[in-house]
């Protein structure tokens, strides 16, 4: 109910005796009633939570998380306290309430889902909150944290070479994605018209032999290499339309997402042969 000066909002949650006295006057006597005894308890509070940017964000961007708890009983005033934020069971950190709102700015959310949670302290006038026990319950949030972009340059050493035992080609390949000053981990494949280039002469090859190293803030990179010598098709004169595609693996799993390059084009030339065709002359008329 109402709070009244009879009990002033410090003094909230106690047991009281309550006596009423008459002071009398010329024609009736002063007179006490009987003690009665009355409880003031703590009020519950309403309680919303809200981000911004809402339902989504991207991955590394601020996000405002914004807790609001009012009185559930008319005139019972504003709560005061904290509010502690939590991600699932992990505490994003707490913040005061001021006017019955409290907000938490983080950019540590990883991609992916999240149910986010704010848990009030409650005060000398207001129960507290929480996501079992408490009426009501703590207020909740959802939001989605996406990806973001992955960027994969692949660049090799020269546009054109000759078909040959030591013509190499340096395929330099980097990765850039993923939360700021983080470092991608995985492996990079490289195509070759389309289809992963064969185990064989150079180091390029298939699988997670071809890592990739921190550079800088969320870049990685590496290198590989392919000899064109005609030992395979892939390895053979001609004009080959390469790629690089990057897998994530350990901690990058589910926090950079794979991509590939554009293509790049490096021509292969075969070696060229000088035929020699014999002739024999003879004297006009002599056939």
């Amino acid at each position: 109910p109402p709070r009244s000066t009879l009990f002033p909002y410090t003094t909230l949650f106690r047991s009281y005796s309550v006596t009423a006295v008459y002071s009398g006057d010329n024609n009736f006597a002063t007179s006490t009633s009987l003690a009665s005894s009355i409880t003031a308890t703590k009020n519950n509070v309403t309680a919303g939570l809200s981000t911004s940017p809402a339902g989504t964000a991207s991955l590394g961007s601020p996000v405002v998380i914004t807790a609001t708890f009012g009185a559930a009983t008319s005139g019972a005033g504003t709560p005061t306290g904290t509010a502690q934020f939590f991600d699932g069971v992990t505490s994003l950190g707490t913040s005061n309430l001021v006017a019955g709102v409290a907000q938490l700015t983080t950019s540590a959310l990883t991609p992916g889902a999240h149910a986010l949670r704010a848990d009030y302290s409650g005060d000398a006038d207001f129960n507290l909150t929480n996501n079992t026990t408490s009426t009501p319950p703590s207020p909740t949030a959802s939001l989605t944290i996406n990806s973001g972009t992955t960027v994969v340059t692949l660049t090799p050493s020269a546009a054109s070479l000759p078909l040959g035992a030591g013509s190499t080609e340096t395929y330099s390949y980097s990765v850039t994605g993923g939360p700021a000053n983080v470092q991608p981990i995985g492996y990079i494949n490289i195509y070759n018209n389309a289809v992963p280039i064969t185990a064989g002469s150079g180091s390029c090859t298939t699988g997670a032999t071809n890592t990739v190293s921190g550079v800088s803030g969320n870049i990685s990179s590496g290198s590989c290499t392919v000899i064109y010598d005609g030992s395979s098709s892939d390895r053979s004169a001609g004009i080959h339309n390469m790629t690089a595609t990057y897998f994530p693996t350990g901690a990058s799993v589910g926090v950079v997402t794979g991509a590939t390059s554009a293509t790049q084009t490096v021509t292969v030339t075969g070696n060229s042969a000088t035929i020699a065709i014999p002739y024999a002359t003879a004297t006009v008329g002599s056939l």
